[in-house]
């Protein structure tokens, strides 16, 4: 049976260790080889933001994976098991590609770090007061605080920040946080991992790519290409619903409140209908990305 409505907005899941992506990377390398440089996609959205926020949606994508399966018998599958690796595969190019482009050293990290503990300090006090009133999910906040070390404060800044950005259309006006912090938590979390890496912190390495932004360029491609795909076979089961951007909210950030029907979201406007029963689930390309 598909899962009931969530009260709350979806909730962005904190990134893997950089160690951990790194294996899905390699996982994936072959893959992402393969796309024709006229199929790869310019990276128009935060990448961190964009990772955090499919990693939260793969569980629930998961639980539709029999409903998408009856009712969509030539939906490529593999787009919903693939999704959390493409999603850390894109996280680890994305590092890459930041520290091919960031020239922090090891001397700045003392001033990187005390940024960033201070942003989390302030953006986690801000959650909480959201979830006790019901404004965002109070499990995720939860585990966002259970972090501890520099690691840790690296990335729950990157869940902490796509976390109030998804949520933005409901909670502006509502809480002490700025726009503007909150963006840049994503930044400073992406930099400390960098930084971390580079003195050479435990769980934090990061290998330089020989064309990190092809690479990042390619990773992002795979990852939009096969959540598009999920959001299109979600948006159809779950049509009278109308909880497509609570089980599968789009990667791009929304600036103006939330239509009354999110199946509309500005992503799938411009694509073909969802499928119909026994269709296909897109162009043939779009599922070779995710099915070699």
């Amino acid at each position: 049976m598909p899962p009931r409505k969530p009260k709350t907005l979806p909730a962005p899941a904190r990134p893997t260790p950089p160690e951990t992506a790194a294996k899905a990377l390699a996982a994936v390398a072959e893959r992402l080889r393969l796309l024709a440089p006229a199929d790869v996609l310019p990276v128009n959205t935060d990448v961190p933001r964009a990772v955090s926020i499919a990693l939260g949606a793969a569980p629930r994508v998961a639980e539709l994976r029999p409903a998408i399966a009856e009712h969509l018998p030539r939906f490529d599958l593999a787009h919903v098991d693939a999704l959390p690796t493409l999603a850390m595969a894109a996280w680890y190019a994305h590092l890459q590609w930041v520290s091919s482009t960031d020239d922090t050293s090891t001397s700045e990290l003392d001033v990187i770090l005390a940024r960033a503990t201070e942003l989390r300090r302030m953006l986690l006090g801000d959650a909480d007061a959201l979830a006790l009133r019901g404004l965002v999910d109070p499990s995720r906040v939860a585990e966002i605080r259970e972090g501890r070390g520099h690691l840790d404060t690296a990335n729950d800044l990157v869940a902490l920040s796509a976390l109030l950005e998804e949520s933005w259309p409901r909670i502006e006006g509502r809480t002490a946080a700025s726009r503007e912090e909150v963006e840049e938590a994503a930044v400073q979390g992406t930099r400390l991992l960098v930084a971390l890496s580079r003195r050479g912190e435990a769980g934090a390495t990061i290998v330089p790519s020989g064309d990190a932004a092809d690479l990042r360029a390619r990773a992002f491609t795979a990852l939009r290409k096969a959540y598009h795909q999920c959001r299109r076979a979600v948006a159809y089961l779950r049509w009278d619903e109308g909880d497509l951007d609570v089980l599968a909210p789009s990667l791009f950030a929304r600036r103006r409140p939330q239509r009354s029907r999110p199946q509309a979201a500005d992503d799938l406007a411009a694509e073909p209908p969802a499928p119909e029963p026994g269709g296909t689930a897109g162009p043939r390309e779009d599922l070779d990305v995710v099915s070699r």
